[in-house]
């Protein structure tokens, strides 16, 4: 399902055995690709890092996500990721795109620096091939350059208010990221007067 997310598990040097949940961004019959990024912090990623082709993974699934999206529902959704709590949109905005064609998405996407976007070619495809319907707008703690598309700083609830104009009747904000940062967000929300049922926090126990 679109959202939804698979469990891998992962044993470590001591012995222990940990799970992580990841939400694929391609998947069909029989196979599945998800988004990692090697982390200390993180014993499942640091696990996958060092299989090699061929190997086995212990994994379980898919299990339906928090938000199941069906067309028709939304006239706007916006959309606020950071680092790899993108995955979760890299299946919904084509779908969206493909299926529902009197619904707009927005993507509010935070990172450190230019380096650290993922799928940036992929965002901008989507970008050129939706003008009307889908657009990007990147916030960047640590911007190297200056682009119009490209905000310098942490995200504030004027930034949501402008560019997903919100509060707005037909819309919903899905967020996926670290906890720290979907609460934050959830904050922003609360400010803007948007009550808890017009957002949904997706699965991001393991988005760094």
């Amino acid at each position: 399902p679109l959202c939804g997310y698979v469990q891998i598990a992962a044993t470590t040097e001591d012995g222990d055995r940990t799970v992580g949940n990841y939400v694929p961004i391609q998947a069909a019959p029989g196979w599945f690709e998800v988004l990692v990024l090697k982390d200390p912090a993180d014993a499942v990623s640091e696990y996958m890092q060092e299989l090699d082709v061929g190997d086995l993974l212990d994994c379980q699934g898919p299990i339906p996500g928090a938000f199941g999206y069906t067309p028709g529902r939304f006239t706007q959704i916006g959309l606020i990721a950071s680092g790899t709590g993108l995955a979760p949109f890299v299946r919904l905005i084509p779908a969206v795109m493909k299926q529902d064609p009197s619904c707009c998405v927005s993507l509010i996407y935070c990172n450190r620096t230019e380096k650290d976007i993922l799928l940036a070619r992929t965002l901008a495809e989507w970008m050129a091939a939706y003008p009307k319907r889908f657009s990007v707008r990147h916030f960047l703690s640590h911007p190297e350059s200056g682009h119009e598309l490209t905000c310098r700083g942490t995200l504030t609830a004027p930034h949501l208010k402008s560019f997903l104009q919100l509060p707005e009747e037909g819309a919903h904000v899905l967020l996926s990221g670290p906890t720290t940062f979907t609460q934050h967000c959830t904050g922003l929300l609360r400010e803007l007067g948007c009550s808890d049922d017009l957002h949904t926090v997706l699965v991001a126990e393991n988005a760094q």
